[in-house]
């Protein structure tokens, strides 16, 4: 006699009511719902999907399988140590009996499961395994069981035949529905290829990832914007044109509109957007001096020069550009008047220790752009300098946080009115480049 077989499925998507989970591994709120799916098996067993790490989804059971339940308690108790126990004995259970109707979605989800927890190595045979089953119309697809293969292969062994094995499994998942597999596959081998300063396949990658990405994109906003951010900084280092210049100020323009919509319901700004803000920030720099930089391929001296086309954005082109992104009004005090404050001391800043190139990125040419927040005492010394983004490299904001700490604001001697020093929050971005 047979019993009834039930399946959750979990996806990412756009739904009003939805559940949050906590992807830690990768920095990401995503939202999710159940899909339910029916099917008539030997036993009856209840697996939930994508259990990831740190979340409390759980895999439930009702089978007599001693493997299975306790590979669920496990999961429901969100214990790695006794997940990778029991996930170990699932895989291996799966394996030596290829009939049993549940052993390839059981092999799937504990192969899933082991390399989550940072254990590819012990997910190989299951990946291998489900591979090697007959392909049917129920989950996991042959589609999703290859993906999990080419991602344990590159997780165990990053090389050039992986990531190419990796990039061809993603390519059918592209427009497929988003799942956390897809997500940490696309994230991960982009930024793999962007390590490697392989500039051409990150963009491609990461171009690949943006597109996945789109339906869901008010769902996994980090996800999201993080694969914009690496797309079009992998296109300005791959190619160094204007083209590559829009998209940044445009991925900047979207994120500072972002930035405005919380600030103007009164709702904390995300850790996520505030770095990858002023990270986009830091690299509209970037961009503007590359065009500065002696460094003339794509440059603007080599414009000059007629051999190149390549011409920075104008200012004018640049505020169209913003002004396709209007920002959300907010109900904030728009001076230091209306908060009640005296007005900052009309001045300058005196810099007391000028900013040295480093020299290491002198050796090399490189350009760079670092974001600071000031904020300045009562006798207008700086004080407390915070780096919110370095860029391309970490390196450039060493000497400059300990030139910009002997710096202070002097008031202009015709200064009459009453105004104040003191002030925080304060942004300077400085950029590093050789002409």
């Amino acid at each position: 006699m047979q019993a009834n077989f039930y399946f959750e499925r979990m996806e990412i998507c756009e739904v009003n009511r939805a559940r949050k989970i906590d992807l830690r591994t990768l920095g990401v709120v995503v939202m999710v719902r159940k899909k339910r799916e029916r099917n008539m098996l030997v036993r009856q067993i209840l697996l939930a999907v994508f259990a990831i790490a740190g979340s409390q989804l759980t895999a439930h059971a009702e089978l007599t399988s001693a493997a299975l339940s306790n590979y669920n308690t496990a999961v429901n108790n969100n214990d790695d140590t006794e997940i990778v126990r029991t996930a170990r004995i699932l895989v291996d259970e799966a394996i030596s009996d290829p009939q049993n109707p549940n052993a390839t979605i059981a092999a799937y989800e504990a192969s899933l499961k082991l390399c989550e927890r940072g254990h590819c190595d012990d997910a190989s045979d299951g990946a291998d395994f489900v591979v090697g089953q007959p392909d049917t119309a129920s989950h996991p697809v042959m589609r999703d069981r290859q993906l999990l293969k080419a991602y344990v292969d590159f997780k165990v062994k990053s090389n050039g035949s992986s990531r190419s094995s990796l990039k061809d499994a993603l390519e059918p998942v592209k427009t497929a529905n988003p799942s956390v597999l897809s997500l940490r596959a696309f994230i991960q081998l982009a930024n793999e290829y962007y390590s490697r300063a392989d500039w051409g396949d990150a963009f491609r990658t990461s171009s690949n990832a943006v597109e996945h990405l789109a339906t869901v994109k008010s769902s996994v906003p980090d996800a999201y914007f993080i694969a914009r951010e690496t797309a079009a900084t992998s296109y300005l280092l791959h190619q160094r044109g204007p083209d590559a210049q829009e998209d940044l100020i445009r991925l900047n323009a979207e994120l500072e509109q972002l930035r405005s919509r919380y600030e103007a319901e009164g709702v904390d700004i995300p850790d996520w957007l505030e770095r990858t803000y002023w990270r986009s920030e830091a690299w509209v720099g970037v961009a503007q001096a590359l065009f500065w930089s002696n460094d003339t391929r794509g440059s603007l001296s080599e414009y000059r020069a007629g051999k190149s086309n390549n011409r920075p954005l104008s200012e004018k082109q640049i505020d169209e550009i913003r002004a396709e992104y209007p920002l959300a009004e907010s109900d904030e005090p728009s001076s230091e008047a209306e908060d009640g404050q005296l007005p900052f001391c009309e001045g300058e800043l005196k810099q007391t220790k000028a900013i040295r190139y480093p020299s290491s990125a002198a050796f090399n040419g490189m350009v760079g752009s670092v974001i600071l927040r000031l904020k300045f005492d009562e006798k207008g010394n700086v004080t407390e300098p915070e780096v919110l983004a370095a860029v391309p490299i970490a390196g450039f904001e060493e000497e400059l946080i300990e030139s910009v700490s002997e710096w202070r604001w002097q008031k202009s001697d015709d200064e009459d009115k009453a105004c104040r020093l003191n002030r925080e929050n304060v942004i300077m971005p400085v950029t590093f480049s050789i002409r």
